[in-house]
């Protein structure tokens, strides 16, 4: 999130926008949950989850390009900070770096970067800073992302400029037959509460690890046969929303393209601003009640 928020930033986390959770298990609720810790057993007993999404109403909804705190898929007590990209029911879509959404160019915020700053790669304006022509000549050829490639071809005239896509098989979902990368990723529809799938191949290797983790059933596949708890089953019907979460550094984010959907019972609040800053080693006047883009 960088740009949007510094390090040593603290910021107010409005828990009444999308309604606040009931407590999901004994371990979320406060004094009681230091009581269990003294029993026998009770470690087992304050990790099992409530299966339903109860939450109360709040004073709007989740929208996407809200800024908002979550508990991070798969890290329980684990608390993050992203933006909401995409919603449940939208087609979700990366081309050359830039976001899609429904087909359409999705811009949040111009506080969002998308290009690599590490020392394999650089800024189109780099240049501005001193790096020239003769510079790259006597390094060699930096390989730079894809999306940066007509930025830089537009300020100096380097023929040998390199594309590196970041394809990783680290990314969520994994598929055999597609080659998603950072940059080049999807088409893909984030799930919503009551939309209903075909059971395939295809959305198998979509969804099943979501549904799995989320949806408190377990969905295996055995010779092109779907089973849900053991019954065979030809299409499922989602129980609650899912959200896909990216940071604002893009190039340099672990977020939804990694691991995946968030659920909604795992959303927390929203970002309105910063209260104060720390950042580098000095108090921020400049960052006091700052508003988040």
């Amino acid at each position: 999130m960088e740009n949007t928020l510094f390090a040593n930033d603290v910021i107010f986390v409005n828990k009444l926008k999308y309604g606040p959770l009931f407590p999901q298990s004994l371990s979320e609720v406060p004094l009681i949950n230091i009581i269990y810790m003294f029993k026998k057993g009770s470690k087992d007993f304050t990790i099992v989850k409530n299966c339903k999404n109860t939450r109360l109403s709040g004073t709007g909804i989740l929208k996407n390009g809200d800024v908002v705190v979550f508990t991070m898929p798969f890290r329980s007590n684990f608390h993050i900070v992203k933006r909401c990209i995409g919603i449940g029911g939208d087609t979700l879509q990366i081309k050359m770096g830039e976001v899609y959404l429904n087909k359409v160019l999705f811009k949040p915020s111009p506080l969002i970067q998308n290009v690599s700053k590490d020392n394999k790669s650089i800024q189109a304006n780099s240049f501005e800073k001193g790096i020239t022509k003769n510079h790259l000549e006597n390094e060699g050829c930096l390989p730079v992302q894809a999306s940066e490639e007509a930025d830089i071809s537009q300020i100096i005239l380097f023929s040998k400029i390199k594309k590196n896509t970041l394809t990783t098989k680290q990314l969520y979902p994994q598929l055999k037959n597609k080659n998603w990368s950072l940059d080049e990723y999807g088409p893909i529809v984030i799930p919503k509460k009551g939309m209903k799938i075909k059971l395939n191949s295809k959305n198998y290797e979509l969804y099943h690890k979501v549904i799995s983790a989320f949806e408190c059933v377990v969905i295996t596949e055995n010779l092109s046969s779907y089973y849900i708890n053991g019954i065979e089953i030809k299409s499922y019907t989602f129980k609650q929303n899912y959200y896909f979460m990216m940071g604002d550094n893009r190039k340099e984010s672990m977020d939804s393209r990694f691991w995946g959907f968030v659920p909604e019972n795992r959303i927390i609040g929203k970002v309105p601003f910063v209260l104060f800053s720390n950042s580098k080693e000095e108090f921020r006047w400049d960052r006091i009640f700052k508003s988040v883009e």
